[in-house]
């Protein structure tokens, strides 16, 4: 008996252990006892439907492939199997058995608009945040509060709500950013929009301003921006973190409320001062959390009126208009 046939016949996947016991006339223990002293590895039978499909590879070879075009050609799941006639699932099932997990759904967006693997190659104004303007300033703060850098590759996002997705189209143009805006639906069935791009050198012009992965608990205030574009700056904190209502005290009198909140205190401060610098009163940073710590500034009417003065009143190109539009029919009532 020729046990490098038998071997083959196995690792072919064409015949199962019993087919191949009955050709070499052996009983299945002793065929099974043939492949452990080889230490040929067990074939499953997704196994063997994979090798019946791609005659002439072994299993091996087919799943080095798989890895090679989902980790380092960094396709996706269904195109890393294409090749092989291998469905998403089983090339889920590759990779686990290969200890890769894999990518999640912004980390296969933002490799999708970096490589242009679905055929699009998708441009972007590079040079953006190297250069300070109100628009940038802007986008700072935005991001500041209610952007997400990512860790392990150079992938920025930007998630709202479905109602705010205009301004993600000014964003877009203003910044050059080419990548589609992509429409979810939450299992909560919270209609959210998001906008997602690769830039390594976006990613580096960030962190000079304390943008950075896991920036929550460690954001720093831009002291690398002009003075002159500070406004800006807290206009777009405002619109990610900020809040504007209508308060009505115990007597029934009615005030104005305008607020910020976040996780670093820092900022918060920083803000106050600037605020103060355009002659508004300033205000106490309030911790609204222990656990984790939070905290939050909060002006009253004649300060809100100022404020909106100081944010809007010379017609920015980008501003949150839900927010904007509320600010304004609140003052209204206080005229």
């Amino acid at each position: 008996m020729d046990e490098q046939m038998l071997i083959k016949d196995y690792l072919s996947g064409m015949l199962t252990i019993q087919q191949i016991a009955r050709k070499y006339h052996i009983g299945v223990e002793k065929m099974k006892d043939i492949l452990k002293k080889e230490n040929v590895p067990h074939l499953s039978r997704s196994d063997r439907c994979i090798l019946k499909k791609n005659q002439g590879y072994t299993i091996e070879e087919i799943e080095q492939t798989i890895v090679d075009n989902y980790v380092n050609k960094q396709w996706g799941l269904i195109k890393s199997g294409r090749q092989f006639g291998i469905s998403e699932n089983t090339v889920k099932k590759i990779l686990k058995k290969h200890n890769i997990t894999p990518r999640n759904l912004h980390e296969a967006i933002c490799i999708t608009n970096s490589t242009g693997e679905r055929g699009t190659i998708y441009k972007k104004n590079e040079n953006f945040f190297s250069v300070q303007t109100h628009e940038m300033a802007w986008l700072l703060g935005f991001l500041a509060s209610d952007g997400n850098v990512r860790s392990n590759n150079n992938c920025i996002r930007i998630g709202l709500s479905s109602v705010d997705k205009e301004v993600l189209e000014r964003i877009k143009k203003i910044a050059g950013i080419e990548n589609p805006i992509t429409e979810k639906i939450s299992n909560r069935g919270f209609s959210y929009v998001s906008l997602e791009w690769n830039c390594k050198k976006h990613k580096e012009d960030l962190a000079k301003y304390s943008i950075v992965p896991n920036k929550t608990y460690i954001l720093q205030p831009p002291l690398l921006l002009n003075e002159k574009y500070q406004l800006d700056y807290i206009r777009g904190y405002f619109d990610g973190d900020g809040t504007i209502n209508l308060n009505t005290r115990k007597d029934g009198r009615k005030s104005i409320r305008w607020g910020i909140c976040g996780a670093s205190r820092p900022v918060l401060e920083w803000i106050v001062k600037v605020l103060e610098k355009n002659d508004v009163p300033p205000v106490r940073v309030n911790i609204e959390r222990k656990d984790p710590l939070f905290y939050t500034i909060i002006y009253s009417t004649n300060s809100s009126k100022k404020i909106y003065h100081l944010l809007y009143d010379k017609n920015p190109k980008l501003f949150l208009k839900r927010k904007k539009d509320k600010f304004e029919d609140i003052l209204k009532l206080f005229p």
